[in-house]
């Protein structure tokens, strides 16, 4: 049976974006098209980033947030989302993005 709905994975690496961040996940979180999973890594963020995606995390069960220890670039951070994503598509988004 073909599945019409599918999961869609939606990366995202975050580093010092807290400014960004709510609009971000708010046009995300608006979309018509509602199966997906936002999975976002902060990159260790010197700002707020990192409790703002928690807060976020904390509002939609469909975000999950990741934590790097140091600064590890926007590569690696992706995939480390890629590593967990459950999506049969995924989509590559950047924190500063407006959807």
């Amino acid at each position: 049976m073909e599945n019409n709905n599918p999961l869609v994975s939606v990366i995202i690496a975050c580093y010092n974006a807290e400014k960004y961040i709510d609009l971000c996940f708010k046009g995300l979180l608006n979309q018509t098209y509602q199966n997906f999973e936002i999975i976002v890594c902060d990159d260790a963020s010197t700002d707020s980033s990192l409790k703002k995606l928690n807060d976020w995390a904390t509002k939609d069960g469909r975000i999950r947030v990741l934590h790097n220890e140091k600064n590890m670039f926007a590569p690696y951070t992706r995939n480390r989302c890629l590593e967990i994503s459950q999506g049969e598509f995924c989509m590559i988004h950047d924190i500063d993005d407006t959807s």
